[in-house]
Parts: C-alpha cells; structure tokens; sequence
C-alpha cells in the first residue's frame, strides 16, 4: 500500500471572470502588494440536500469584525494596492490503495481486539478510528500515522517542515502551533476563532522553491502562512480573518540575496463577490476581494484577494496572503449568503465536497512608502527591523509581549527596492482510498 498526500489537483478559471477582476483591481488601485486574479471554471450542479445556520452574522449588518481593545492611531496616508494576475494549477491527486483488512478471529484475545480498537500505527487505511485524543493548539494533518487513527478536520500543511529556515520561535509567541494571541472573536458573541472556528486555521507550506515572479522583481522561494478559511458561508461572510505568515525572500535579479519576512495579523478579505456582483459590500474595503460562483462558473471554487491592511481600513500593508478554496462545502446563495448549504444529500457520508483543497494563490512582502522609514531606519535600502504591529498592521511601540495588539513584526536583511510575490499550486488533504474520499473530513457543526 502507497499513501500519497499533498498532490496538486486541477483548476481552470475562464478568462471572462480573469478580465472582469483584473479590470476592477486596476481601476482600484495600480500596484502595490499582490497581483489578484479571478477565475471560474464551466458551471457545476446546484446544490442538494440541507441548509442550516452556524455561526452566522446578522443580515442586517454583515460586518463580523471583533470588538476588542483599541488600536494605536494608524497613519492615514494610502498605500499601492495589487494588479491583476492569472491563475494558474497542476494536475494529480494524492490516493492510498485500500488493503484488504483481517476479519477478528474468534480466539483474538481482548488485548488484541483493544489494539486493534486503537489503531494501528504507519500507513492510513480505510476502517481506522477516529482519534480520541486532540490538542486544539497543536498541528495535525487528517491522518495520525503513529496513533493509527484520523480526526475529522485537517490543518494543511506541516509547519514544522520549514522549522530549519525559520526556526522555532513563532511556537512561543504564539503558545502553539495552531492559532495565536491574535485571533479573531464574534462580534456579538465574543466567541473566538480557536474555540468556536477551530477547524478553519489552514497551514500552507512550500520550501526550495524557483525564484520566479510573475509580477514583481522579488520571489519567495520558502514560507509558512497559517490563515483561517473555511470553505462554507461559515467564513465567506466575514470581513477579518486572523493569520501568520513567514516567507524567505529573494532579489530575482540576484536569487542569492534573499532575506526573512515574519509578521501577522488579521486579514482583510474584504467584499464578497457571487457571479461578478458584490452581494456584500464593506466600506473601504481597499480592494480586497473574495470572488465565488454560483450560476457564472464552478461554485465548488473560491478565491480570496485579502491581506494586511496596515492599519484599520487602509488598504495596503506590508504583507498579503491570498488564499485559493478548491472544494466548498456548497455553493454561496446571493439572496442570502450567510446561509450554509451543502452539495451532498448527506455532508456527514464520504461527502467528496469536504474542505480539503487549498492553494497559496498569492503570496507578497513589500513596503508601503509610509512604512519604509519604520522599517529600514539608517536609509541604507534594506529592512532590518524586530518590533511589533497591532492587528492591523500598523507597527506599534510600547509593546512587553505578544498580544492581540502586539503582533511581532521582523524583517532581516530584505532590500526595501523590491516587492516578493509567488503563486503555488493547489494541494489535496484529503486521504483518498482507491481514488475516493476516506470520509474521514466532517463538516465542522
């Protein structure tokens, strides 16, 4: 038995729905961090089955931001926003070719059968349990090869994968690996993000990557960005969504020039788009874009234009992190979009529409001109700073520890001439069994 994990899979998006973005982030504004393209694919079957409420905000104001401590009085000069790219996947899929498992023998023992009730450790197959035992700040994938067992959400990617580059100390400010002082909370409820969203925070992960940019004159040939994206109405509706990102960043003209970027924070996903029409409309939302379908091209797919907004609502940080959704849950309902839907009959039996596809669309650092002097203090053209922002973006002083409005903010040895972009290929985080879906992922009630 062979168990591959992370895999691309495929994504095409129709040049009308590229153009119509291209043109609305251009006429936005021209430059600046990331380069957002939309896409869709040939339209997909309506949805079928249940429809139900969670975590939803109040129709009558869609804002789902937090109320928490105040802010430091951010700038109020604008900053270059991105332009308009194309999207871009590779095939495959990952699979595990489903063995044949041993009936219980009539003499097995109750040692054994309680073995076998626990798992059995290395590869996945397809009647293993469920985990009992889970830590809501720790990393897991879907499948537990050393306890035998699968959980029911996913968490990406392995960020202890690039620990060599970037080290360990993230771990620390932020008290674990999953999610971190910085989280969002329910503006009514006041529930957060880890408690009530827990299954949303998604790490993606690439190392030794080419230093190649489509846009820009910078690459990021490594990084970790762990960002909160649900693939239901649970998160398309909601403005802020918490995130770290660390990225190793190289001059394309010299790829041997390469610096480190850390910093965090919450994201603007901005104005949420179905079929081309913005259904939800934040002010100021500075160009940053969620784009779905419904009857205009694959529903089953999503892209997010969001990133810093280096200060409330001011549309342009020092980083940007845009996130590809490849399979939602069900589609979005313009008429109501807050309302969850599903495209299985039953989402709880091998549902293949599962939350389990996601892509580092595109990723960006660069510095805003009215950061440039925060940043790179003595003029000499490269950034080295280690201080803090608040949860938009906006470098702050005062700060003794890690907090909601403390964000650690480093940049080593990074040319401030240049802006890093990269865009990267879908992965699947799923366990496919003979090419179909372990039914493992379970939406999160």
């Amino acid at each position: 038995m062979e168990r591959k994990t992370h895999a691309p899979v495929r994504d095409w998006r129709t040049a009308t729905l590229s153009l119509f973005v291209a043109a609305v982030i251009l006429a936005a504004a021209p430059g600046g961090l990331g380069n957002p393209a939309g896409g869709a694919e040939a339209a997909s079957p309506g949805p079928v089955g249940l429809a139900r409420s969670v975590w939803l905000q109040t129709t009558g104001t869609p804002e789902a931001t937090e109320v928490m401590s105040a802010t430091p009085t951010p700038e109020a000069s604008p900053s270059p926003e991105p332009t308009a790219g194309h999207d871009e996947h590779v095939d495959g899929t990952p699979t595990v070719e489903a063995s044949p498992t041993t009936p219980q023998s009539p003499t097995e023992t109750p040692a054994a059968a309680a073995a076998a009730e626990a798992g059995i450790p290395g590869d996945p197959y397809p009647e293993a349990p469920l985990c009992q035992d889970h830590d809501p700040r720790t990393y897991h994938g879907l499948w537990n090869a050393e306890e035998g067992c699968h959980y029911d959400h996913h968490h990406g990617d392995n960020p202890h994968d690039v620990d060599d580059i970037f080290g360990t100390e993230y771990y620390d400010w932020a008290g674990g690996s999953i999610s971190y002082p910085w989280e969002t909370a329910h503006s009514q409820t006041g529930c957060t993000e880890n408690d009530c969203k827990h299954t949303g925070y998604v790490w993606l992960v690439r190392r030794d990557q080419r230093c190649y940019s489509q846009y820009t004159n910078g690459c990021v040939v490594a990084f970790r960005a762990q960002v909160h994206a649900m693939a239901s109405a649970h998160d398309t509706s909601v403005r802020y969504h918490s995130a770290w990102f660390e990225a190793k960043v190289c001059r394309e003209d010299r790829p041997s020039v390469c610096g480190i970027f850390r910093g965090g924070g919450w994201q603007d996903t901005g104005d949420l788009l179905i079929d081309n029409r913005r259904v939800i409309d934040y002010p100021n939302s500075f160009n940053r874009i969620k784009i779905h379908s419904l009857r205009g091209g694959n529903s089953h797919f999503g892209t997010w234009y969001s990133g810093s907004p280096g200060g409330e609502e001011k549309g342009g940080g020092l980083w940007f992190v845009a996130v590809g959704i490849g399979d939602m849950w069900g589609p979005l309902d313009p008429a109501d979009p807050h309302r969850v839907q599903f495209y299985c009959e039953d989402p709880t039996d091998h549902c293949r529409w599962n939350g389990s596809q996601y892509q580092p669309h595109d990723l960006a650092v660069g510095f805003p001109p009215r950061f440039r002097a925060i940043v790179d203090p003595d003029r000499d053209g490269v950034a080295e700073y280690d201080g803090y922002t608040d949860r938009y973006g906006l470098p702050v002083s005062g700060c003794t520890e890690v907090g909601l409005d403390c964000v650690p903010l480093v940049f080593e040895n990074i040319p401030v001439a240049y802006r890093y972009q990269g865009r990267y290929e879908y992965r699947e985080y799923d366990v496919l069994f003979d090419g179909q879906t372990s039914g493992w992922l379970q939406f999160p009630d």
